[in-house]
């Protein structure tokens, strides 16, 4: 990546480097009662010498990185990469002899942004998903796929450092990787900023297999027995609470808190069906795309809080997620009347997925109830039945605004536009198919 350095660079470069540099702009403590008031953390340190910055140097920094991060790009880059480069430049200035031009600490201040920015490839385990009778799902940026003994090989021939860390990277691959199911994502930035990247996109795909599992199974009434997760790297995933029933005086250990999930087996003749009828490539497209539309976006939201409400162990915190994935793509930031909206939309939208339609009056009373859960504090509300049914709305509503997307769709404001019109030729009946 080569930046063009243009006059406008140079000179806000030089205007801020002449007060980032002249040594009118630091202090160097003398005395002990220097450091209580500097604190412990020196900006720099030139051999034993500890440098901190003025106040107005730390605002002249702050802005000075701000122009800089607009400059290299901010996709790429974190924060503390352009802070941390700053400092070291800075601290060069000072130490370099002979002293260099500010064109030459311009051009090396960027290539050393620059040089943190780097394509690199996450693995994440995933647990709860197995996959049967196709070797994996495959994007351009990520894939899904069994690690076996032929990954681990590859990982480790390519690894350039020297015999013994390669002997650490295949141990380390095969405790941990070894035959389980794994997200691997290619990704490109600084080390921070491609983790955060990495994630995202990983919790967006296994946030659509749990919206994909909402749609094959919700009529089940057993949606919630299955869980897909990714392995978090500081989780203890064995026992890890004791409990003693004092009458007996016997003991028992078990997992705390998280309740047991089964596996969720996605078939070759499934992954067909989400990809040809349940619009999984579209969805992934459109977490791919730069610029979203209102309706995209809205869809992208709904699938974040479909995916975490499906996990989530609290009913009650599940609820609310459910009704918020459903929010996400009927209400926008309106206000006004929002219960009547909902009421009105929930049942129409639904009458395009299922026969099954909800009464208003019944969208009315789950409503309620989410307003109690939040509102009042309430507890031990919420049955199975009610979690059931809501996951179902949730995941009907969401299914049918994205096939909304393929008919020309692009704001939730012309789906309430004709949510409205069908609304007045039909209160008491909607008509499948009409949207």
């Amino acid at each position: 990546m080569n930046i063009e350095i243009t006059p406008k660079i140079k000179q806000e470069f030089n205007k801020n480097w002449k007060k980032l540099t002249s040594d009118s702009a630091y202090l160097i403590p003398e005395a002990i009662d220097d450091f209580k008031s500097l604190g412990p953390f020196p900006y720099f340190q030139i051999e034993h010498i500890w440098v901190f910055p003025k106040e107005h140097t730390s605002d002249a920094i702050h802005h000075f990185a701000r122009f800089i991060y607009k400059v290299v790009g901010e996709k790429y880059f974190s924060w503390s990469t352009i802070y941390n480069a700053i400092r070291d430049e800075i601290k060069l200035s000072f130490t370099a002899k002979p002293k260099n031009s500010n064109e030459w600490h311009l051009e090396h201040l960027l290539e050393l942004i620059l040089s943190k920015r780097k394509s690199r490839l996450f693995v994440r385990s995933i647990n709860g998903l197995k996959i049967e009778g196709f070797d994996g799902i495959y994007r351009k940026k990520w894939q899904i796929i069994s690690f076996t003994e032929k990954e681990i090989l590859k990982f480790t021939e390519q690894e350039s450092a020297d015999n013994n860390w390669k002997s650490h990277v295949e141990e380390y691959l095969t405790k941990n990787y070894k035959d389980k199911i794994c997200f691997l994502v290619e990704v490109e930035g600084d080390l921070e900023t491609a983790k955060k990247k990495a994630n995202a996109i990983a919790i967006f795909v296994i946030n659509t297999l749990r919206y994909f599992v909402c749609v094959h199974i919700s009529h089940t009434g057993r949606v919630h027995d299955v869980g897909i997760m990714l392995d978090a790297p500081n989780r203890n995933h064995g026992l890890n609470a004791f409990s003693v029933d004092l009458e007996s005086k016997a003991s028992t250990m078990f997992g705390h808190g998280a309740k047991f999930r089964q596996e969720y087996i996605l078939y070759k003749e499934h992954f067909d069906t989400i990809k040809s009828q349940w619009g999984a490539d579209r969805l992934w497209d459109i977490n791919e795309k730069d610029e979203l539309n209102d309706l995209e976006a809205s869809i992208l939201s709904s699938i974040a809080w479909l995916g975490d409400a499906h996990q989530e162990d609290n009913v009650n915190s599940s609820y609310v997620k459910y009704w918020i994935a459903i929010e996400a793509l009927l209400t926008r930031h309106k206000k006004d009347d929002l219960t009547s909206r909902i009421k009105n939309t929930i049942p129409i939208i639904i009458s395009q997925f299922s026969p099954e339609l909800p009464s208003k009056t019944e969208v009315d009373k789950a409503y309620e109830l989410r307003c109690k859960v939040v509102h009042c504090g309430s507890q031990d509300l919420i049955t199975p039945n009610n979690l059931n049914k809501i996951c179902a709305w949730a995941t009907q509503c969401l299914s049918v605004c994205t096939h909304l997307l393929d008919k020309g769709y692009v704001s939730r404001d012309q789906i309430e536009i004709q949510i409205d019109r069908m609304s007045k030729t039909n209160q008491n009946s909607p008509t499948k198919g009409s949207t």
